[in-house]
């Protein structure tokens, strides 16, 4: 089947795919009309016509920082705001309006999440040598039992 033609032909199709008759498949009709709205709506939302889903790695330039940083101020954070009252009288507020952005180049469309990357050795992130190497011990825990592990670690 190359291209479904109706929604109960890409039902049978996701099916046959699961390994539908040889396998029996425990969903109720409404749990798969279900998923495959969830399919389509995700489809429609992240397909961006025919792109991929990539890791980008973006360095932050003293240009950016400077950019971000309020213009006649003390610069303190990407954006600074003050506000002062007094009571009965007026209120007077300062607001100081800064490019709290990043510019990304064309071939971007979209960013889903941003990840901290620490260039130091003590990195507490999903890139820190530690946790690299505690992914690659994930692997052999089908053969060594949790305590031989943590003895290990210690």
């Amino acid at each position: 089947m190359a291209k479904p033609q109706s929604r109960g032909q890409l039902i049978n199709f996701g099916l046959r795919k699961l390994g539908y008759p040889v396998l029996e498949i425990n969903l109720d009709t409404d749990q798969i009309h279900d998923a495959l709205d969830d399919t389509l709506q995700f489809f429609q939302q992240r397909h961006y016509e025919g792109i991929e889903r990539m890791f980008l790695k973006y360095k932050i330039t003293q240009e950016d920082v400077d950019r971000g940083s309020a213009k006649d101020t003390d610069g303190v954070g990407i954006v600074t705001t003050t506000g002062i009252q007094t009571s009965n009288v007026t209120v007077t507020s300062n607001f100081y309006e800064t490019s709290n952005f990043l510019a990304m180049p064309e071939h971007v469309i979209g960013v889903n999440r941003i990840f901290k990357f620490d260039t130091s050795s003590i990195s507490g992130g999903m890139f820190s040598i530690k946790y690299q190497l505690f992914l690659n011990d994930l692997y052999y825990f089908n053969s060594v039992n949790l305590l031989q592990y943590a003895m290990t670690k210690t």
